[in-house]
């Protein structure tokens, strides 16, 4: 077992020896050569194969848990301008790699967190060779970078829409672990790869609902299997359950039910990313699994620029007076809607003489005199400049948020909950403000913006944190990992 960290994260296991053998070219199919029509199979007519039960399906409920290279092009919240970030010299091991990632999604231009994280990754990707990304359509990352990433179009109309894609298989789920619309769903997207010419050398799975057709696609192309732990899923699944109130027995087995699909994947892949050593200890894996912890990421040389906040002021007709507390989030993902109910009745209220700024995707359904819902915004840097205090008023969520690595990179004074803090090393009082009840989080922000002193010491302290965290040294983690599962046995 290979456990890797990158940067500040403790290291649970030496590294195992990469041997760099490369694989002969000879033996490597041309992604642009034309099979031979008496060669190709049809991969649509195979069985479709249910996760077996020792993939702990069906299986014990308490197993498992103990309880780029470039700048990104665009952020979660906003658009931000790709760096000049060079790459670093490869690994021979991992020189002209085919790569296939499996996106739920539609990832390019990024709009929310896992988008911006995916993205970054395939950029990594295309370094080390040929990386084809899956997904619902890709007409814009074909204008705009044929050259890096080759775009899968998933034609799977299961994905088309976040109901069927999100709240149908999470019920599906609910009621077994191996249904017959996982099947499905998986079994539309295997065929979308019937008539394309490609070998591959690695499938990546970025998402649950990508699992079935990310671990039979792995074997037809014999290829290792290599899954992007965005959360524990199974965690987010409950909290969404109890905040709608689902009868606690429906929970329970929808929860476990999950989990049990979440480990069934990690019991079958051949290498796991994780984003946070919180995320890893929830589950358990082989001896001969590759693990690595990859946290996520921000673009800190783009935000550190500051963007250009005067323009921003005046295209959202704010005045030079106001106090600013900027929040920023995809407000269709339920943590963030939930936050800014809390914002607007319980934080706003509580400080009338503060601008509350929601800025993201879908803004939110919510009313205040000092609230402001612009939606997503061009100039993301441009909106941290202008604040004086960035929150993260959630209670729910798992893994790293993307928005609190944006608040560090723009050296802002954060005020947040525990939740906020997931897989970050925020020290409350040097760092962030760490509150859980929202009267102390309202007087943390008060005390903040209220106190120069107090807001240029966490602003440095932030900033330092924050460039520990830029994309183009962190996505150096996938190198070891794909050199690894690439290596001769």
């Amino acid at each position: 077992m290979t456990i890797h960290f990158t940067q500040h994260l403790r290291r649970l296991a030496p590294r195992r020896q990469i041997r760099t053998e490369q694989r002969d070219p000879d033996e490597r199919r041309d992604p642009n050569e034309r099979r031979d029509p008496n060669e190709q199979h049809d991969r649509t007519e195979r069985r479709e194969e249910p996760l077996s039960a020792s993939e702990t399906i069906g299986g014990d409920d308490e197993a498992g848990s103990p309880s780029t290279s470039t700048a990104v092009p665009g952020s979660a919240f906003g658009r931000v301008n790709p760096g000049d970030a060079s790459s670093s010299d490869i690994d021979p091991a991992v020189e002209d790699a085919n790569i296939l990632q499996l996106a739920r999604g539609d990832v390019y231009p990024p709009s929310n967190g896992g988008e911006v994280r995916i993205w970054n990754t395939s950029k990594k990707f295309a370094d080390f060779g040929t990386v084809w990304l899956s997904q619902p359509s890709g007409e814009a990352i074909q204008r705009e970078h044929e050259q890096e990433v080759r775009v899968v179009d998933t034609d799977n109309p299961f994905l088309d829409f976040k109901t069927s894609a999100i709240y149908v298989w999470n019920a599906m789920l609910g009621l077994s672990a191996d249904n017959g619309f996982d099947r499905l769903q998986s079994r539309e997207t295997v065929s979308t790869f019937s008539g394309l010419d490609a070998e591959f050398d690695i499938v990546c799975c970025e998402a649950p609902q990508m699992l079935r057709a990310s671990k039979r696609l792995a074997d037809e192309y014999d290829a290792k299997l290599l899954l992007n732990k965005h959360n524990a899923v199974f965690e987010l699944l409950d909290q969404q359950l109890e905040l709608r109130s689902v009868p606690g027995v429906v929970r329970r087995r929808a929860v476990r039910n999950l989990r049990q699909f979440e480990q069934a994947g990690i019991d079958a892949a051949d290498g796991v990313v994780f984003q946070s050593a919180d995320d890893l200890e929830r589950f358990t894996w082989s001896d001969d699994t590759v693990v690595s912890v990859i946290p996520n990421g921000t673009d800190f040389h783009s935000i550190d620029e500051g963007g250009n906040p005067e323009a921003v002021r005046e295209e959202l007709g704010l005045g030079g007076a106001e106090r600013i507390c900027v929040f920023v989030g995809a407000f269709d993902y339920d943590p963030n809607e939930v936050a800014a109910n809390v914002i607007a009745d319980e934080l706003a209220p509580a400080l009338p003489d503060v601008e509350f700024l929601l800025v993201g995707r879908d803004p939110p359904d919510v009313e205040g005199e000092n609230v402001r819902t612009p939606g997503f915004v061009e100039d993301l840097p441009g909106v941290l400049s202008l604040a004086d205090v960035a929150i993260c008023p959630l209670t729910m969520g798992s893994g790293t948020k993307l928005k609190m690595l944006d608040y560090l990179a723009a050296g802002l004074p954060i005020v947040t909950t525990d939740v906020g803090t997931q897989g970050l090393p925020l020290e409350d009082g040097e760092t962030a403000l760490v509150r859980n009840s929202w009267d102390e989080f309202a007087s943390a922000i008060e005390a903040v913006v209220e106190s120069e002193q107090r807001q240029a010491a966490l602003a440095a302290n932030a900033k330092r944190l924050g460039e520990e965290y830029a994309w183009e040294s962190l996505m150096e983690g996938y190198e070891p990992v794909v050199a690894e599962l690439l290596s001769e046995e």
